[in-house]
């Protein structure tokens, strides 16, 4: 009705008691807001309403009280009216809690501009400059209440809001329609934003960083707002990805009668020297993403929904008032406010920090993933492998495997996700390989492919947990064979000093026992800061890469504040010669170790290496015939390691103690009769048919698919010449022998 204010009604039974509001809004400031709530909230105690609940807000101030039958409705419809009707004079008994109020919130002032900018959207109490907010012991102060009075007592600047029962809800609306009269005057203006604002103002109790969108929808604001917010959030894990940590404090979507506000408050570790501009930047940038996110995916409904969550009856009849005023004028384009603000103590500069949000809020529109994808329409799962090209180059020897246990560790963790995540460790890259049908018929391939990606960027943010290493650590050890191997890990030493995993991602069994969760959590965090790269293969179409790729990015951005490069590739060159080992570090089980690191480090030199290694090990192959025609008890297995970075051959002997010494030999001239031309053009072309034949069989397994995808265009097939000239490395001077000796 055009003279009277909207009533907003919650059907809702099981309350012991029911519960009636009322809201009124204004441009008159926090401490007007704060003097009318004083104000009416003594007037309707004076007309005999106790326990009355009134709050002030920036953008006015709420009443709610609890009723017990229909009959109450009335009754505190017409105080209402009575109490915004009656005019301020100076003897007014209510002015003394109206004074009271007042004081309360000229006692909160704001840092600077930037936090009452952030305030103004979210409707919070507080001043800027206390010295300007009316004083209400004087004649002007009081004239100034009395205007804003006048100005809440419009038909269209406030609403009443009942919960409870059918019955109820039918006497307030009667009660409304056929009481008096509300002016009809225009209310105050919703004011808007005339632009963004990014501010650094010290001043503070604890430091404090606020993101504020003021945008057009109450309902999307209202969906991001309990999204942002809820325990265990993106956002929450996302901020737990800094280091030090951040912490998300508040989430609050406000509906107005112009737009809505959504704002995010979050915080640095408290007690420390506070965080550097960088950071405070990344962080600002990281909750605006994530926020544009979530109200980009919101869904309609959000808003009513929220009036249903609060327990208490007036809490719930308070938001259905306010709901009532939501939407009463055309909002204006969307505006953002950042503000950070540092404790007194802190030395700060605002430009600086603007400088740097600006940056980093432009890094989260650049790629900061190598991204390689193909559409394979129809097949059931969706493929993601997020891998860096640095490879095991992010280890040291001390520190060999690390990286295979945390992927590990992070695969544990993430059992129970609904996604498959499994570590791909190799000589090229190391990564998480993430897979998952779509969970529901009814999930779109955008959610999909943006759920499956959220699991795997969650498991490249989160901190490792030591019961999640524990049994990742066992299962490790048992695939490099439950215990040390001395020759071994001698063997891997010499042929790459400094980098042994370039050989053997997965590290040796020794390394792996030692590592510390320390030194895992490093290598985590190297690993997601380092250079990657993205290869998917979508089952349904391409939006299905877009929101992949954006989730991974908004996941990995905590800790990817600048681009890096992989360490240069050169490593130490590997030993040669002979290691003999007696006592107690050797093991007459393993018997010895042959190898030799290729002269050229390329993708054709690895490829010279598999099919070097197949002619080795096939069945009446070159090591079999090397080791057959006596009575020499000996087995010899070639691995071609190291893949294009350090290609290296290692050929494994076992014998009993008295045979190694004759295998080793034999194995050495078989070697030094390769490396001058001793394969034929037979045997390339038998190999070559072999290995694409099994790698055609690999190919239907989609983990080769897009592993393949993500190594890129394959090494051209070797001619006879070229495959020559790479075994010639394998030459006797060149080898790495390590030796288990007999004991006598």
């Amino acid at each position: 009705m055009d003279d009277r204010p909207p009533l907003a009604v919650v059907g809702r039974s099981g309350d012991p008691q029911w519960a009636l509001a009322f809201t009124a809004n204004h441009a008159r400031g926090a401490t007007l807001s704060a003097a009318l709530a004083g104000l009416v909230g003594a007037r309707l105690e004076a007309r005999g309403l106790s326990n009355i609940d009134a709050r002030a807000h920036a953008l006015g101030f709420e009443i709610a009280w609890l009723a017990s039958n229909a009959d109450q409705a009335a009754r505190f419809i017409g105080a209402v009216h009575d109490a915004l009707q009656t005019p301020v004079r100076a003897n007014d008994p209510a002015l003394a809690r109206a004074r009271r109020e007042a004081l309360t919130v000229r006692a909160l002032p704001f840092a600077g501009p930037g936090e009452a900018a952030v305030a103004a959207c979210s409707g919070d109490l507080g001043v800027l400059a206390p010295s300007h907010e009316p004083d209400l012991n004087t004649p002007a102060g009081l004239a100034r209440l009395e205007s804003a009075r006048n100005a809440v007592f419009r038909a269209r600047a406030a609403a009443f809001g009942a919960l409870g029962p059918s019955e109820f809800l039918d006497a307030a609306a009667d009660a409304l329609a056929s009481g008096e009269d509300w002016p009809t005057a225009a209310p105050d203006a919703d004011p808007w934003p005339a632009g963004d604002m990014v501010t650094a103002e010290a001043g503070g109790i604890a430091r404090r960083l606020s993101v504020a969108l003021r945008i057009a929808d109450a309902d999307a604001a209202a969906s991001a707002g309990a999204a942002l917010g809820a325990p265990g959030s993106d956002l929450v894990a996302r901020l737990a990805a800094f280091a030090p940590a951040w912490t998300l404090e508040r989430s609050a979507a406000i509906a107005r009668p112009r737009g809505a506000c959504l704002r995010l408050d979050v915080a640095p570790p408290r007690g420390d020297q506070g965080p550097a501009s960088a950071e405070i930047a990344r962080a600002a940038a990281l909750v605006e993403s994530s926020a544009r996110a979530e109200l980009a995916r919101a869904e309609p409904g959000a808003l009513d929904e929220s009036l249903l969550r609060p327990t208490d009856p007036r809490r719930a009849a308070a938001l259905a008032a306010w709901r009532a005023l939501e939407g009463r004028e055309r909002p204006g384009p969307e505006r953002l406010a950042i503000a950070y603000v540092a404790e007194a103590t802190d030395s700060i500069a605002a430009p600086e920090i603007a400088r740097a949000v600006a940056a980093a809020r432009a890094r989260t529109e650049k790629r900061s993933i190598e991204l390689i994808q193909r559409v394979e329409a129809g097949q059931g799962e969706l493929w993601l492998l997020l891998a860096s090209p640095c490879g095991t180059l992010l280890e040291s020897a001390a520190d060999a495997g690390s990286l295979s246990l945390a992927l590990r560790a992070v695969s544990e963790a993430a059992s129970d996700s609904g996604v498959e995540l499994e570590p791909w460790v190799s000589a090229d890259g190391v990564g998480l390989l993430a897979h998952s049908a779509r969970s529901d018929p009814r999930e779109t391939p955008e959610l999909h492919a943006r759920r499956v990606a959220g699991i795997l960027g969650r498991a490249f943010v989160e901190r490792l947990e030591g019961p999640h290493v524990a049994v990742a650590r066992d299962a490790l050890q048992t695939e490099l064979g439950g215990q040390a191997f001395p020759a071994w890990t001698h063997a891997l030493e010499g042929l790459s000093p400094e980098h042994p995993s370039l050989l053997e991602p997965r590290g040796t069994w020794s390394t792996v026992t030692s590592l510390t969760n320390d030194t895992l959590e490093r290598v985590r965090r190297a690993l997601a800061q380092a250079p990657l790269r993205l290869s998917m293969l979508a089952n349904v179409n391409e939006h299905q890469v877009a929101a992949a790729e954006a989730e991974l990015e908004a996941w990995l951005l905590p800790l990817r504040a600048e681009l890096r490069a992989c360490s240069p590739t050169g490593v130490t060159a590997s030993r040669r010669g002979l290691l003999e080992l007696a006592g107690p570090e050797a093991d007459s089980r393993e018997g010895a170790y042959i190898g030799a690191v290729l002269d050229e480090a390329t993708p054709r030199a690895a490829r010279a290496l598999e099919l070097t290694a197949f002619l080795l090990n096939r069945r009446n192959g070159l090591l079999e015939q090397a080791l057959d025609g006596s009575k020499l008890r000996a087995t010899a297995r070639a691995h071609a390691l190291g893949g294009a970075r350090r290609p290296a051959l290692v050929i494994e002997i076992r014998a009993l103690p008295q045979d190694v010494p004759d295998a080793v030999a034999r194995v050495r001239s078989l070697l030094e009769r390769l490396a001058q031309g001793g394969v034929t053009a037979a045997e390339l072309k038998y190999a070559e048919q072999e290995l694409d034949r099994t790698d055609a069989l690999g190919r239907l397994d989609p983990r080769r698919r897009v592993v393949d995808l993500w190594r890129g265009a394959r090494a051209a097939p070797l001619d006879l010449g070229t495959l020559r000239m790479i075994q010639a490395s394998l030459r006797g001077a060149s080898q790495w022998i390590v030796q288990v000796k007999a004991s006598r």
